[in-house]
This record gives structure tokens, C-alpha cells and sequence, in this order.
């Protein structure tokens, strides 16, 4: 995919679907301290039709991309919609909340005695929203006295997957377990001639407040802390907690923010 040729979106809406016939202007965020992801979506000079027939709770899903070729990226429900007059046009404003996994929320679980790991794995996913797509351990453990989780979905997935000799990979909400690093679990790779708009910046080199940077210190052990920003052309493949690289360099990202087809991640750097 050429970052660089021209953007093309396709938003759905219920039965409704809108191209790029129309002017559209749209914005995400997604955050690894919010349950969901939003997107919000300006639709220009939308017809009587569609105006009266997308309903709140409708579903909504958005693909972009470069050249005619699209990705799917946002699906969720429709939360709100708005239209008013600017001028000559009439303008429609939505805002959509993103179908989303709940990984870095705290659970309690307890397992009775003979559980088996493949058992946990498949429960902890159906807990936190992840799809798993594929389960293939080196060793099954049999936990004879019972297993007890307090902690965070991905946390104990590891926990339990690297206890079974095993190795997985994430993109977005798909897991995928297996018996050998056979898949490659690094995802977009960002260099300047795809993508990669800056050097990533170091969080802790931005200058802020002092009364902010406290609160952020005081905050450090009670979620996870982005090490580096890194910003690029919008792309539809990088997700919440993907692994990217950029110039070499390994990152997970924890959060996306996009405007004007451009993106800032907070990620944690991995090596």
C-alpha cells in the first residue's frame, strides 16, 4: 500500500452507504484507559433519506485507504447523529463507539480443580473480547488444586500461554496461539518512504505542567505508560495493541489518535 496516492473511505450506516461522492471528514481516538474506541464522521448534503433513516444503535463500520484500495478499520453502533446548516451545505455530524476487547480491565476469576489451560485461555478471551483465532498449545497444563485470576485479561494470557511452552501473537482483537514463533507478530513496519511523518519522540522529552508531569508520576504504577510518540499517515491495519516497528525499532500501541488522515500513537517500546 502507497501512503501517498490518493484517500479513499466507504462508510456504512445501517442500509445506508456513503462514498466518496460525497465530502467527508472524519476523526478517531482510541485510548488504552477508555473501554472504546470513537469515531466521528462530518457528512456533507446527505439526502432527506438517509438523514431520516439512520437511527441511533444502527451499525456502522468504515474502511479507508489509498488508490481505490480500502481496509476495514472502525465497526461499532451509531450514538448520535446531528444536522444543521453551514452556509449552503447541510452538514451531518455523527459520533460511533467501537465494537472493542476490555484486556487491560481488571477481572476476577476463579477455575475449579482439574481446569485445564486451553479451557482458561478460551474463557479469558470470551472475558475480554478478544477473537481467538487460533489455539495450538505445546503443553497443556491440568491445574489439580484450581486456578484463581485478579488481574488484568492479557496479563494472565500470558502468564498462561508462556507457563504451556507457547507463543502468541495480537493485531487489534484477533489472538493467535501457537507452538513456534512461526507467525510474525510485528504488524506495519514505518519507515519515512511509508508513512512514518517524525523520529518517534520520547514522552518523557515533551514538555508539560509540572503539575501535570506529577500527576503523571504519582499515576505510573497504576496503568500502563506510553514511552514514545510516533506520527504517520492514517493507516487502516494499525490497531490498539498491535506490534509495530518503526526505523527498526519495536513498539506496542496503546492508543490512536487521527485527523485530517494523519495519526499520533502513544506506544510502549519494546526494543
Amino acid at each position: 500500500m502507497n501512503v501517498y496516492f490518493d484517500r479513499v473511505s466507504k462508510l456504512k450506516i445501517g442500509q445506508f452507504e456513503i462514498d466518496d461522492s460525497l465530502e467527508v471528514e472524519w476523526n478517531y481516538e482510541v485510548r488504552i484507559d477508555e473501554p472504546a474506541a470513537i469515531l466521528t464522521v462530518r457528512i456533507y448534503n446527505l439526502s432527506d433519506d438517509v438523514i431520516k433513516g439512520i437511527l441511533k444503535d444502527d451499525e456502522v463500520s468504515f474502511d479507508f485507504g489509498y488508490e481505490n484500495q480500502t481496509f476495514p478499520f472502525f465497526k461499532g453502533i451509531l450514538q448520535g447523529a446531528n444536522t444543521g446548516k453551514n452556509g449552503v451545505d447541510r452538514i451531518t455530524d455523527i459520533t460511533c463507539v467501537e465494537y472493542t476487547s476490555n484486556v487491560f480491565k481488571k477481572v476476577s476469576r476463579s477455575y475449579k480443580k482439574d481446569t485445564t489451560s486451553d479451557y482458561i485461555i478460551k474463557d479469558l478471551c470470551e472475558v475480554c473480547g478478544f477473537t481467538l483465532k487460533r489455539l495450538d498449545l505445546e503443553n497443556v497444563i491440568k491445574y489439580t488444586t484450581g486456578y484463581n485470576i485478579y488481574d488484568i485479561p492479557l496479563i494472565s494470557l500470558k502468564k498462561i500461554i508462556n507457563s504451556c511452552n507457547s507463543h502468541y501473537s495480537i493485531r487489534g482483537n484477533d489472538l493467535v496461539v501457537t507452538k513456534d514463533k512461526t507467525g510474525n507478530n510485528i504488524g506495519v513496519e514505518f519507515n519515512f518512504d511509508s508513512g512514518l511523518l517524525d523520529y518517534p519522540q520520547e514522552i518523557l522529552s515533551i514538555e508539560r505542567p509540572k503539575e501535570q508531569e506529577k500527576k503523571a508520576i504519582e499515576k505510573k504504577d497504576k496503568k500502563v505508560q506510553a514511552t514514545h510518540l510516533i506520527r504517520t499517515i492514517a493507516n487502516p491495519e494499525v490497531k490498539k495493541l498491535d506490534i509495530i516497528k518503526a526505523l527498526g525499532k519495536e513498539y506496542q500501541v496503546l492508543s490512536i489518535r487521527i485527523g485530517d488522515w494523519t495519526a499520533i500513537m502513544e506506544v510502549l517500546f519494546l526494543g
